[in-house]
């Protein structure tokens, strides 16, 4: 019974830290994604007023 409520327990803690990971990556995941938006908006915001000045 012991060792069963430590199994159990080793899965539970595993299980959770697994979570806590993928929660971690996919919000790192989020933040690169963003960042790489705002860069190319900003390209972006600069190509169109490039072209808006050269007509």
């Amino acid at each position: 019974m012991c060792l069963a409520g430590a199994i159990a327990t080793a899965c539970q803690s595993e299980v959770l830290f697994h979570q806590l990971n993928v929660a971690h990556t996919s919000s790192f995941a989020i933040v690169v994604v963003y960042f790489f938006a705002l860069k190319s908006a900003r390209h972006v915001a600069l190509f169109i007023k490039h072209q808006n000045q050269s007509t």
